[in-house]
């Protein structure tokens, strides 16, 4: 038998999953790239930058951008 514990975890996690993936659908093509080489694949921003053909400035001012729009998403959202 598990604890209401995990199964609160769980159901938490999962209303988390589908924010971000809300989130993730409404920004642009290649701020999401962006977000997602970062945060999932945990790719160095140079690398990024050198797949882009952009300055790593550029990819580091856009994680920043994304970062506080995902803030403020979550708590319109009241997940944080």
């Amino acid at each position: 038998i598990g604890s209401a514990s995990t199964i609160e975890s769980e159901c938490e996690a999962e209303e988390i999953t589908a924010a971000l993936n809300r989130f993730l659908g409404k920004l642009k093509k290649n701020d999401r790239m962006i977000f997602v080489c970062k945060y999932y694949y945990s790719t160095p921003i140079e690398e990024i930058a050198k797949k882009l053909g952009v300055k790593e400035s550029y990819v580091s001012l856009h994680l920043f951008r994304v970062r506080e729009k995902l803030r403020k998403y979550l708590v319109k959202e009241k997940l944080i």
